[in-house]
């Protein structure tokens, strides 16, 4: 009976040490990228939202 405690007890510890490991380490790999590319391109029904995607893109 006490053997199974310790287990589980053990795994309890164990699972709270992966679940704050993944809360810390996530956030730093799922962040927003930042590349820039030498060409780039927008497409768009109209013509207009072309244009507006274009001088986004050019703005940086």
């Amino acid at each position: 009976m006490k053997n199974r405690f310790l287990v589980l007890g053990l795994v309890a510890v164990v699972l709270v040490f992966v679940i704050i490991g993944l809360c810390i380490w996530l956030p730093y790999t799922s962040g927003k990228p930042d590349h820039v590319y030498s060409r780039a391109a927008v497409a768009t029904d109209a013509k207009r939202c072309s244009e507006i995607g274009r001088d986004i893109l050019q703005e940086g």
